[in-house]
C-alpha cells in the first residue's frame, strides 16, 4: 500500500515539473515570437505609420529598425508647422543597461544629409509665453550623458535665397570629464553675403545631470557686399551654474515635483578685426525663473579698427572705452541700460593741419541712462562733455526731461513741442584753426555760447540759441603786421531739420571793432534731405557794413594815403545763390554803396539769373 502511494506521489511530482518546464518553454517561445515580431523592421514601420505619423502633417520612412542597442532609419521625412524635414539616414547606437547607473549612454549618433526647409514655417503661437529656464535645467534631467561620437551634416533653407549648412563632429562626452563637439556652419544670405562660423562646444560634466560649465569658442568670417573687406569675429562664452542654495520645489503634474531653475552666470567676449581692435565683454546673471538677465558690459575700440572702414579719411588716433549695466527681461523684452563712455583723441593736431597751437588731446565723455520695452525707448539721462588736455570743458549737454521714442515711429517724438537738451560751448580757442588760413595768423579769440535742442511740434528738430554766441578778443595778423585787433563777433545760429529739409541760419551777426559795430550780417543755407534730394544747396546772404570804422584803422590808413575816401559810407548787399553739382546759380544779387544824406553812389542788381559752370568757368545766362 505504501509503495503504491509513493509511486503515485512521484508520478504527480514528475508531471508537475514537466508541466512547469513546458509552460516556461511556451512562455519563452512566445516571448521570442513576440520580440521577433516587434523588432521586425516591417512591423515597426507599420506601428510608426499607425501611431506616430498622425501627429505630423506628413510622415514617411522607407525603413526603420529599433533594437535594444540601436535605432536605424533611412529616407525619413516629416512636416510640422510648415517646416519640412528629411534625412537620408539616421543611426543611433546606445546602451540601455547604463540607465541603471542614471546615465544616458549613446555610443554614436549619425545623421546623413538632413534637409530642413523653413520657407513655409509657421511658428506656433498657442504655447504660453514662458521664460527660457536656462541651459542647465534643460540638461539636468537626473541622468548623466555619455556620448561616444557624433557625425551630423544638415542643410537648412531659410527662404528662396538664404540657407545654412551645418556640420557637427566629435563627442567623447562622459561624466566627470570635459568633452567637446566641433562644428562648422556656413550661412548664405542677402543674395551673396556669407557668414562662416567654426568652433568648439565644450561640456564639463559631473554626474546624474549636474554640470560644471558649458563653454563655446568660435571664429566667424563675415563677407558682405556692404563691408569693404571680410570681417573676422572671435567669440568666447561660458555658462556656469551658481552656488546659491536650491530653490523651492514646484509640483508640475500628478505629484511630480522639480526645483525652480537656479540662476546661471554668463560670461561672453566678442572681438573684432584681425588684431582684435574692438570688442564687447558681458558678465551677467541669468534667472531662468523670471527670464531676467542682469550684469555689466564693456566695449572698447580704437582708430585702427575704424580706419579699416574709412580708408580715405584721415583720423586722429583715439582710444574708446565704454561700460555700464544692463537689465533686461527676455520674455517681455523690457529693461534698463546705463552707459558711461570715454573717447580720448590723441594727436588732434593732425586734423588741424599740425597746428602747434591746438591741443594734443581732446576727450569726449558721455553718460546715458534709458529704459525700454518692445514698443518704446525712454531716455532718462544724457550728459556729454568735451574737454581738452587742460581739462577745460569746451562743450557740455544736459537732458531737461525724459524723451520717449516710439520704435514703430521714431520721428513721432517731434510731433509734440518740447525742449530736450541744453548745449553749452565753454571756451573754444579760435587760434586752433590758424592753419586753415595760411596767409594770416589767428593769434587769439574765444568762442562761447549756449543752445536749446527742441521740437516745434510739427516734425522739425530745432537747435536754437539760448543767448548770443560770442567770438571775443579776436586778433588776426597778416605776416608780421596786425590786421585786426580787439575784433568781436556776436551771432545767433539756428538749425532746423525735418525729413525733407535741413537748414542753418546765422542770424543777427554783429561785427564790432574796438567795441564799435561795423557790420550786421545774415546767412542762411538750406539742404534738401528727403527722397527727392536734388543735392542743390540754397544760400541767402545779406548784410550792411559801415566802411568808416574799417578805413579809420591806422593800419589800413597807411595803405590808403594816396586815395581820398569819402566819409559816412555804408555798403549793403542781398544775394541768393544755389550750389549745384557742377555750377553756381546766382538767383538774385543786389548791392549798393551809400553816403549818408546822399543818393546811392553805386547800385548793382541783377535782372536775370546767372549760371556759372564750374567745370569750364564759362557763364551761361538763363
Amino acid at each position: 500500500m505504501r509503495i503504491k502511494y509513493f509511486l503515485q506521489r512521484s508520478l504527480t511530482r514528475i508531471a508537475s515539473i514537466r508541466l512547469t518546464q513546458w509552460a516556461l518553454i511556451g512562455l519563452l517561445a512566445s516571448a521570442i515570437v513576440v520580440t521577433g515580431t516587434l523588432f521586425h523592421p516591417k512591423i515597426q514601420e507599420r506601428l510608426v505609420l499607425k501611431y506616430i505619423a498622425p501627429s505630423f502633417v506628413h510622415f514617411t520612412v522607407q525603413r526603420i529598425h529599433l533594437l535594444p542597442w540601436s535605432l536605424n532609419a533611412t529616407d525619413l521625412s516629416f512636416e510640422i508647422h510648415g517646416a519640412k524635414v528629411s534625412a537620408q539616414a539616421l543611426s543611433i547606437r546606445f546602451c540601455l543597461s547604463s540607465l541603471l547607473s542614471k546615465t544616458l549612454d549613446f555610443k554614436s549618433i549619425s545623421l546623413v544629409d538632413a534637409i530642413i526647409d523653413l520657407r513655409s514655417f509657421i511658428p506656433s503661437d498657442s504655447e504660453p509665453k514662458e521664460p527660457f529656464a536656462g541651459a542647465f535645467p534643460l540638461l539636468d534631467q537626473g541622468f548623466g550623458l555619455n556620448l561616444g561620437g557624433v557625425d551630423i551634416n544638415a542643410f537648412a533653407l531659410l527662404n528662396s535665397t538664404d540657407h545654412i549648412r551645418l556640420e557637427i563632429a566629435g563627442g567623447r562626452i562622459a561624466p566627470h570629464e570635459v568633452g567637446a563637439l566641433s562644428f562648422v556652419s556656413t550661412m548664405k544670405i542677402n543674395d551673396g553675403d556669407s557668414v562662416k562660423l567654426e568652433g568648439l562646444l565644450e561640456i564639463d560634466q559631473l554626474s546624474k545631470g549636474h554640470f560644471n560649465a558649458i563653454s563655446l569658442t568660435a571664429d566667424s568670417t563675415i563677407d558682405a557686399k556692404s563691408l569693404p573687406h571680410p570681417e573676422l569675429v572671435h567669440l568666447q562664452a561660458v555658462v556656469k551654474p551658481t552656488a546659491q542654495p536650491p530653490r523651492r520645489k514646484v509640483e508640475i503634474a500628478d505629484g511630480e515635483v522639480q526645483f525652480e531653475p537656479q540662476p546661471e552666470s554668463v560670461e561672453m567676449s566678442v572681438r573684432f578685426g584681425t588684431e582684435n581692435q574692438a570688442g564687447v565683454q558681458l558678465k551677467a546673471l541669468y534667472d531662468g525663473r523670471l527670464g531676467d538677465l542682469k550684469g555689466d558690459y564693456q566695449f572698447d575700440t580704437d582708430d585702427k579698427f575704424l580706419a579699416s572702414y574709412l580708408e580715405n579719411v584721415a583720423l586722429p588716433a583715439f582710444d574708446h572705452s565704454a561700460g555700464g549695466t544692463l537689465a533686461v527681461n527676455l520674455v517681455d523684452l523690457r529693461g534698463q541700460l546705463s552707459l558711461i563712455s570715454r573717447t580720448d583723441f590723441t594727436n588732434v593736431r593732425r586734423l588741424l593741419l599740425d597746428n602747434p597751437k591746438a591741443p594734443m588731446r581732446l576727450s569726449l565723455v558721455q553718460k546715458v541712462g534709458l529704459s525700454f520695452t518692445d514698443e518704446q525707448v525712454r531716455i532718462e539721462k544724457i550728459h556729454i562733455e568735451i574737454e581738452d588736455d587742460s581739462t577745460t570743458e569746451m562743450l557740455t549737454t544736459g537732458l531737461l526731461e525724459p524723451i520717449v521714442i516710439s520704435l514703430a515711429e521714431p520721428s513721432a517724438v517731434l510731433n509734440e513741442a518740447a525742449t530736450f537738451l541744453t548745449l553749452t560751448i565753454g571756451a573754444v580757442q579760435l587760434e586752433w584753426l590758424d592753419s586753415f588760413v595760411a596767409d594770416y595768423g589767428v593769434m587769439s579769440g574765444v568762442v562761447s555760447g549756449s543752445f536749446a535742442v527742441k521740437s516745434d511740434g510739427e516734425g522739425r528738430l530745432i537747435v536754437e540759441p539760448s543767448e548770443a554766441t560770442v567770438i571775443d578778443n579776436i586778433r588776426v595778423d597778416s605776416g608780421d603786421m596786425p590786421l585786426f585787433e580787439d575784433l568781436k563777433i556776436e551771432l545767433k545760429p539756428l538749425l532746423q531739420a525735418s525729413t525733407d529739409n535741413a537748414s542753418i541760419a546765422l542770424n543777427d551777426i554783429v561785427v564790432s571793432l574796438a567795441e564799435q559795430p561795423i557790420a550786421t550780417l545774415k546767412l542762411r543755407a538750406s539742404v534738401p534731405t528727403g527722397e527727392k534730394n536734388d543735392s542743390d544747396i540754397r544760400f541767402t546772404l545779406a548784410g550792411s557794413v559801415q566802411v568808416d570804422p574799417i578805413i579809420a584803422d591806422p593800419r589800413i590808413q597807411t595803405q590808403l594815403v594816396d586815395f581820398e575816401i569819402p566819409t559816412a559810407l555804408t555798403f549793403d548787399f542781398d544775394t541768393k545763390l544755389t550750389q549745384r553739382k557742377k555750377s553756381w546759380l546766382i538767383r538774385s544779387l543786389n548791392a549798393s554803396l551809400t553816403q549818408a544824406g546822399k543818393d546811392k553812389l553805386i547800385d548793382v542788381h541783377t535782372t536775370q539769373k546767372i549760371n556759372i559752370a564750374l567745370a569750364s568757368g564759362d557763364q551761361d545766362f538763363v
